[in-house]
């Protein structure tokens, strides 16, 4: 959702101004094949995420697949053959697959650990972040692959190493989400945060606010600073080439 935002943003502001004729051609469709999008958000908010990108021109398919991908067009699973000469996939990612002398307990190719983040059947491995399967005690689902799950497990889990080591007791692993953001273009987002919604404006900054406090030196952040000073009053930075009326319908 995040980049389908910005290419709208690109297609209707700077691209616009300088290939006119292609702008007006462009469309950018997004493809789901769950019933919904953001499915970490509310039902409310994922209207209001919807809402926003609609407004932008984005178009999102729910329900559907892709069944095929060739050049210059995509196959959806209701029939449907998409006319696209850019196709971005963003369908999440795969664990490496890691030999194990024994078998091991997996989820969709995710190792599943316990409460102290060791591998089921052998706990003198620890596994974390996106090759990690832990299950929530109260959802009872595994957590999501999200930079956030990744950083806490990384921390919990070199304490209990430390422990293991050191002949004391392990520490068990409980996960409370701080929230999420996303940025769905130019100064408009959406989020939950400490169980607050926000949509619009102000989730934009807060999630800028995020990332750029999340940078680990004095001087990067001021460098960020400066750099989004200068973006807010100058056009995006592109290559500009030579195409005529005929290059684009050939």
């Amino acid at each position: 959702m995040e980049v389908a935002g910005e290419l709208a943003d690109f297609c209707r502001g700077t691209f616009a101004k300088l290939y006119p004729a292609l702008a007006e051609s462009a469309r950018i469709v997004v493809v789901q094949k769950d019933d919904h999008i953001l499915p970490q958000f509310s039902e409310q908010l994922r209207r209001r995420s919807l809402s926003i990108l609609g407004r932008k021109g984005v178009k999102v398919l729910v329900n559907t697949g892709v069944s095929a991908i060739g050049p210059g067009w995509v196959d959806l699973s209701d029939g449907q053959k998409i006319v696209a000469g850019t196709v971005i996939w963003a369908a999440g990612v795969k664990p490496r697959e890691v030999k194990f002398d024994q078998p091991v307990k997996t989820e969709r190719g995710r190792l599943v650990v316990n409460e102290h983040l060791q591998l089921e059947g052998d706990e003198a491995v620890f596994a974390i972040g996106d090759l990690a399967a832990y299950f929530d005690p109260v959802s009872q689902a595994p957590l999501p692959a999200l930079a956030q799950v990744a950083d806490r497990e990384a921390k919990a889990a070199a304490v209990n190493v430390a422990n293991l080591l050191a002949g004391r007791p392990l520490k068990p692993f409980r996960y409370r989400s701080q929230g999420s953001l996303l940025s769905l273009g130019s100064w408009r987002g959406a989020g939950e945060v400490l169980g607050f919604h926000f949509a619009g404006r102000l989730a934009w900054f807060l999630w800028r606010a995020v990332y750029w406090a999340k940078m680990p030196t004095a001087g990067k952040k001021l460098q960020i600073l400066v750099d989004w000073f200068l973006i807010s009053f100058s056009p995006r930075d592109i290559s500009l080439l030579p195409f005529t009326e005929d290059d684009i319908h050939q």
